[in-house]
């Protein structure tokens, strides 16, 4: 039985070693276009905080489209643990279901 995760997912935004924001989609993609309006020559990237992947965001548009992007975006749920707390890769069943699980 999975626990569900209740919490919202949160998402970083970064340019170079600096974090431009840490909150909803919504607004670390606010925080990123800001940057990159004032810093036209930089890059900006925008993490899922809780599989740290990158998030594929179209920045063009005014700030209610990117908002109303951000909102719809489909984006990898975080994984959920069963009541034991196991983690789906860690979990005993993992092996027999063939998925790669690292030891250390």
């Amino acid at each position: 039985m999975a626990l569900e995760n209740t919490k919202p997912d949160t998402f970083s935004a970064f340019s170079e070693a600096r974090c431009l924001a840490q909150s909803s989609l919504s607004d670390a993609a606010l925080a990123a276009r800001s940057y990159l309006d004032q810093h036209p020559a930089r890059r900006a990237l925008t993490l899922q905080d809780s599989t740290c992947r990158p998030v594929d965001l179209d920045m063009s548009g005014d700030e209610d489209l990117l908002v109303r992007k951000a909102e719809h975006l489909m984006v990898t749920p975080p994984a959920t643990a069963d009541r034991l707390g196991n983690q789906p890769s860690d979990h005993p069943a993992a092996a027999t279901l063939g998925v790669a699980i690292d030891p250390g």
